[in-house]
């Protein structure tokens, strides 16, 4: 925690002193304040858990709720290498656009193992109905860790509920 606080400040530092030489005119602090709730970060914060929890449980649909529809971006985001791989077939292959949610939900309703998928240093941004949730992660099969990396979710609030529109991820 303290080497990625002396990280940012060294970076912050770093883009201060660099902005005068650059051209970046200063400009005098901004009055704007991010329309947040303690409410709807509790809400996001469910609808983390209910997510998590969905996991250990292998219920797709109980995800499913949780989504704004069923044709979210929902992807791992490929290296260049399976990018590269994937334009054999399809010279506009970008690494977006798999399967997406439904191969997920597939998979969790056959998934013989137990598995999980574990949650840390999220960060939560909001401002009126947009967050933004990002987290690093470990799955887990069998006790095991499978994958593990950076997943990012974008949420919009809609009929007073929070729905999952966005969901990223790494995997090493």
């Amino acid at each position: 925690m303290m080497r990625q606080c002396l990280f940012l400040l060294t970076a912050m530092t770093a883009l201060w002193t660099a902005a005068p030489s650059t051209g970046i005119a200063a400009e005098p602090a901004a009055v704007w304040r991010r329309h947040e709730t303690a409410e709807d970060r509790a809400a996001i914060e469910a609808v983390i858990e209910r997510f998590r929890l969905a996991v250990i449980a292998k219920d797709g649909a109980a995800i499913s709720k949780l989504l704004l529809n069923s044709r979210i971006v929902f992807n791992e985001i490929d290296d260049q290498a399976a990018i590269d791989k994937g334009r054999g077939l399809d010279v506009h292959f970008d690494g977006l656009g798999g399967p997406g949610f439904p191969a997920f939900s597939r998979y969790l309703a056959g998934e013989k193992a137990q598995i999980e998928e574990r949650f840390s240093n999220v960060v939560v941004v909001q401002d009126g109905p947009l967050a933004l949730v990002t987290f690093d992660y470990q799955f887990l099969s069998d006790g095991k860790v499978d994958n593990r990396g950076v997943e990012h979710w974008m949420l919009r609030k809609t009929d007073g509920q929070w729905r999952i529109f966005s969901v990223v991820w790494t995997a090493t």
